[in-house]
């Protein structure tokens, strides 16, 4: 391939038969409707960190419950990518705060506001600007205090802010800088150096004008478009991700999430079930029209009943989309035991799940397990886990859900390496360097059971020398590293052969 720009360059090849920090594989990235917060990829590391930003839990939003049994199964970050119509507009108030010239003019508009994040959330805030009166034989520009309100609760106070472009407490950097909920517009100039003075009257507004804008076309496919521009944004976060669009099963959406997957090339995607189909050929008339050939994602059926923490008592359960939980699950499992251990099976269960919403039949689950399609099954004394572990892709070798991880980790942390050699001489030195700490990094892999073999040169290779460096490649800036590693597959099916033993002379062998 011709190379035009400066940078690391990875690639996969076919099976053969012969030989940053932490390459983490496990950060989430949920995409869903949400009715406050950014509307670019936000990074969290707490369930209070997004409730900070996108609000508790509410029985609409199926984004927040996502999140909320992401981190209760294992999981430590995930970015939150809020979706919303592309015409959605954010509230604003056009008075804020009056000065008033001693001359004894009329009153003109000093500051405005706006919401940060569109959407009709902003209605629901307040600005109250607390200073009193300047007295009129001040020469001194009043400071004065602002509260920012939510249904009439303060959620933030700025003190001793100033209307002054040259203090260093005027009030738009300040409040611009740090609030989380609005900015103020300038719309008046005020001169420090006149030779009047000003007199804040003080105000209180609501701000008004949020909307969370129109569908383009008839529902459910008026969402199509949003999710596209949401998935775009994500190309640019620099870690591999587990996608999840909480809660959608449309096929423009989920091939929408795959190809954002495939287009990173390190990243996988959870995909939620539909609530409708209760048998397995309601199921797989639904999954049969995804994208069967790629191994960037898996499907999960069916949702789950799980506990809801917005509530109390025995009623306390709320039928959930599970990608949250399956992505803390991806998640716990990395940590513990390394992503060539398939996120299944017994002992790691999906906490806070009481059941499922509908079940199958043993001959049900074959037959989704051979279209692809990973069921979850409610254990007596083991709680609900995960009965399977692939992609959409239903050939070998890499119809594994760890198959398509692995290679995401070695990508991932093999390109982190190679960026540290860019503009570095391009000689012996350089390559035995990167072979050392390749060699190290997938050594390290082998040693904690990411990859099959007795010893290192059983499990990969590293190949970065003069035989794949020629003169031409160095005089055109070219350094190639060839890199091979054998993965592990799951144990799915457990064959047992007993046969009846009559006894005998065999017996006095044993």
């Amino acid at each position: 391939m011709p190379y035009t720009r400066p940078g690391v360059y990875v690639t996969e090849s076919p099976l053969k038969s012969t030989v940053r920090r932490s390459a983490g594989t496990s950060t989430a990235a949920f995409v869903g409707k949400l009715s406050r917060g950014s509307m670019n990829p936000t990074l969290i590391d707490s369930w209070s960190g997004f409730t900070s930003k996108y609000g508790e839990l509410s029985q609409t939003n199926d984004v927040a419950y996502a999140v909320y049994q992401f981190f209760a199964n294992g999981g430590r970050n995930c970015y939150v990518s809020r979706v919303a119509y592309a015409n959605a507009a954010a509230a604003t108030a056009g008075s804020v705060m009056y000065f008033t010239p001693s001359t004894g003019s009329a009153s003109a508009r000093l500051f405005g506001a706006t919401a940060i994040d569109p959407g009709v959330f902003g209605n629901r805030l307040g600005i109250v600007n607390s200073a009193g009166v300047v007295s009129a034989t001040s020469s001194v520009l009043p400071t004065f205090n602002l509260s920012v309100r939510v249904d009439g609760v303060e959620v933030e106070f700025w003190t001793e802010l100033s209307p002054d472009p040259d203090n260093n407490r005027y009030a738009p950097t300040i409040v611009n800088t740090y609030s989380a909920y609005v900015n103020l517009n300038n719309f008046a100039s005020v001169n420090a150096h006149a030779q009047f003075v000003y007199s804040n009257t003080g105000a209180s507004v609501s701000l008004a004008g949020g909307s969370d804008g129109t569908a383009a076309v008839s529902a459910p496919a008026d969402w199509d478009a949003p999710f596209q521009t949401a998935f775009t944004k994500l190309l640019d976060v620099p870690e591999p991700l587990l996608i999840n669009a909480v809660g959608q099963s449309r096929t423009e959406i989920v091939h929408g999430a795959l190809q954002l997957a495939a287009d990173r090339g390190d990243s996988f995607v959870i995909i939620d079930p539909s609530p409708s189909p209760t048998t397995a050929g309601g199921v797989t008339t639904v999954t049969n029209a995804y994208t069967t050939n790629t191994n960037y994602g898996a499907v999960y059926y069916p949702m789950l009943k799980m506990t809801d923490p917005a509530k109390t008592g025995i009623g306390a359960i709320r039928n959930t989309y599970p990608g949250g939980a399956v992505a803390g699950l991806y998640a716990r499992m990395e940590y513990e035991r390394t992503v060539a251990k398939a996120p299944a099976g017994y002992g790691f269960e999906i906490r806070n799940a009481l059941g499922l919403v509908n079940t199958f039949t043993e001959t049900e689950v074959g037959t989704l397990y051979t279209a692809g399609v990973n069921t979850f099954k409610a254990v007596p004394g083991a709680g609900v886990i995960v009965q399977g572990a692939r992609t959409l892709k239903l050939d070998r070798p890499d119809k594994y859900v760890t198959v398509r991880r692995s290679l995401n980790y070695v990508k991932f942390g093999v390109s982190e390496i190679a960026k540290t050699a860019l503009f570095e001489p391009n000689d012996n030195r350089l390559w035995n360097s990167l072979t050392m700490r390749i060699n190290k990094y997938l050594s390290d892999f082998w040693g904690a059971g990411g990859l099959k073999g007795r010893t290192p040169d059983e499990a990969f290779f590293v190949v970065c020398d003069s035989t794949n460096n020629t003169n031409t490649t160095i005089d055109d800036g070219v350094v190639n590293i060839s890199v091979g590693v054998s993965l592990l597959y799951p144990a799915e099916f457990i064959v047992i052969n007993i046969s009846q033993w009559l006894g005998g002379d065999a017996a006095n062998s044993i």
